[in-house]
């Protein structure tokens, strides 16, 4: 029983490792092939946080 459970949160974990790395390697081909618009969307993102956290702290 115990066995099952390890084996299963490993399959879990080494599945994640996968995601993120496929989203790593897509992400970073997406800079490579257009760093101004990452740029923008960076601070885009990074500019509505900064509104939200700015209107839940008042």
């Amino acid at each position: 029983m115990m066995e099952d459970s390890y084996d299963t949160v490993r399959e879990y974990g080494d599945r994640s490792l996968e995601y993120a790395s496929e989203l790593s390697e897509t992400l970073t081909s997406f800079v490579k092939r257009d760093p101004l618009i990452a740029v923008a969307g960076a601070f885009l993102v990074g500019y509505i946080a900064a509104h939200l956290l700015r209107r839940l702290s008042s």
